[in-house]
């Protein structure tokens, strides 16, 4: 079965920062990339029990804070998964671990964040 994480982020550069990092991993586990929230829904909705982990940025799109939706709802229906919020705001991150999200980490570590609590 493939198994895959969920990447929530608006930013294409900062996706294609992501994806890059996760190439370099050589790691078995498949990308699934979000550029809103509606986008993150239909692939958690449509998941099967393969989406793994997740990093999510907390505004995805604009610059307030407004995952905390999607994050609650994801913990509400029992993801046993790694979430990482990974927002360039350290006051969001610490939201978003208070509403699911299991860690936290700074844009530029949450492929390591990640992949150290998935492959240890």
């Amino acid at each position: 079965m493939t198994r895959y994480i969920l990447i929530v982020e608006d930013d294409e550069i900062q996706m294609r920062r992501y994806k890059d990092q996760w190439d370099e991993l050589g790691t078995d586990i498949v990308i699934l990339m979000a550029n809103s929230l509606q986008i993150a829904m239909s692939y958690y909705d449509n998941d099967n029990g393969q989406i793994i982990g997740m990093i999510i940025d907390g505004a995805v799109p604009g610059s307030y804070l407004n995952t905390i939706p999607f994050i609650q709802m994801v913990r509400s229906d029992k993801f046993p998964g790694v979430m990482v919020a990974a927002s360039t705001r350290a006051d969001y991150r610490k939201t978003m671990v208070q509403y699911g999200c299991t860690d936290e980490s700074e844009k530029r570590h949450a492929v390591r964040c990640l992949a150290e609590l998935l492959c240890p």
